[in-house]
């Protein structure tokens, strides 16, 4: 394994996922020497890393050269020129902010990470992290998967307003607020109110009818699991909750999959807790997913249209920051970077 110390780049690092990156990797003791570059109006800020408060540089020209690691988490909005010279230079991008593409693998780690044993090296590549609402769907997918092969799923995502990043929990705050003192309440960037509201609408509209989160998310599911992918119907709404999206499934099965079968494939896998003892209050909520750094997994039943259950996650914390840590743990291992 490498032992040297990586120069590591962290763009965006004032969006919600950017905030907890540097922390994330000093937590996991990744050998690096970190810089953090924002837009010009986050140079004001810092951010706390091991007891030390570290500035937010302007993201220059030509900056981002003589890095080992680009970090480019959701609503980034990191100029093209500068991850091209990123790249050109040698750098490898992890980039979750980046729309999906043929010539980008899609890479999350314990669902297909095994793709990253493939390159000879990483340098001047981006690698993809896909979205926490496709990955979320793809982990819970997989065992049932494999077990019995799925043909079709019906998936109602409830997003947090954490996936919207900063701008979503300060629309949500501030709405409440202004409710509970009676007033009305400014609406900017979701398209309706969210406080005590839920919105049938993540991104906008395509020509079908779905949203453009929900044909992405069908996309990096199909991209996670391969030729495994089965047949899905996505509908996204954004809900009132700070952290924690939820997720109900209603599967069809090519080989019979009872309840009791669903609860033991997902026996195997650390990253996936079962909680599924109705009868004492026992199941997933998105106040225990707050930090967590799993699935969570119940309300596991046989219905009349097929197995049924619900998973709840951690968008930030699980779906983003620590697959992108580990994405840079796993190249590092493999010495490609």
């Amino acid at each position: 394994m490498a032992s040297r110390s990586m120069k590591v780049a962290i763009v965006g690092a004032a969006t919600a996922a950017g905030r907890e990156l540097g922390p994330a990797l000093a937590e996991r003791s990744f050998p690096m020497e970190l810089r953090l570059f924002g837009s010009a109006e986050d140079t004001d800020e810092t951010i706390e890393i091991e007891g030390e408060e570290q500035p937010l540089e302007a993201l220059a020209r030509g900056a981002l050269r003589g890095f080992d690691l680009v970090f480019v988490p959701p609503g980034a909005d990191a100029p093209a020129d500068a991850i091209r010279a990123a790249r050109d230079a040698g750098a490898v991008v992890i980039d979750a902010d980046g729309a999906p593409a043929e010539d980008v693998p899609t890479i999350f780690p314990g669902i297909n990470d095994e793709e990253l044993e493939e390159l000879e090296s990483a340098k001047g590549r981006v690698i993809r992290i896909p979205s926490p609402t496709a990955a979320q769907l793809a982990k819970v997918l997989l065992p049932l998967q494999v077990k019995s092969g799925i043909t079709r799923a019906q998936v109602v995502c409830l997003e947090a307003v954490s996936s919207a990043g900063i701008r979503g929990m300060e629309e949500l705050s501030m709405q409440t607020v202004s409710l509970l003192n009676g007033r009305e309440p400014e609406v900017a960037g979701l398209p309706h109110r969210i406080a005590f509201n839920a919105i049938p609408q993540v991104d906008a509209f395509g020509a079908g009818g779905s949203t453009l989160r929900e044909e992405r998310v069908a996309a990096e599911v199909a991209a996670l699991l391969g030729g495994e992918a089965p047949a899905l119907s996505v509908t996204c709404l954004w809900v009132p909750v700070f952290y924690g999206s939820m997720q109900l499934l209603t599967l069809a099965t090519g080989r019979p999959l009872d309840a009791a079968g669903a609860r033991e494939a997902f026996g195997g896998d650390d990253e996936v807790k079962v909680l599924d003892d109705p009868s004492t209050g026992v199941y997933p909520m998105p106040m225990l997913a707050v930090g967590d750094e799993s699935i969570q997994v119940g309300r596991v039943r046989d219905t009349p249209a097929g197995l049924s259950l619900l998973s709840v996650a951690d968008g930030l914390r699980w779906g983003t920051v620590l697959p992108m840590v580990r994405v840079a743990e796993l190249l590092r291992e493999a010495e490609v970077v």
